[in-house]
């Protein structure tokens, strides 16, 4: 988990969890346009942005 506060006093947290493989079907409850990408594609993705790039090497760094 990471969690931070913005600059208007706002709070947020995300969590994590290990997938035990892209082939594993999950159901998505919200969002559009999801899909699978293994982390260090993730990171190189055009348009990414900088606070979900900080994210994933977060997660990179917490789950080694």
């Amino acid at each position: 988990m990471r969690q931070g506060t913005y600059p208007d006093g706002s709070h947020w947290q995300e969590y994590w969890a290990l997938w035990p493989t892209i082939d594993t079907a999950f159901v998505l409850t919200e969002g559009r346009d999801d899909a699978w990408f293994a982390l260090d594609d993730a990171l190189v993705l055009p348009g990414l942005a900088d606070y979900v790039r900080g994210s994933l090497l977060a997660f990179r760094n917490a789950t080694g």
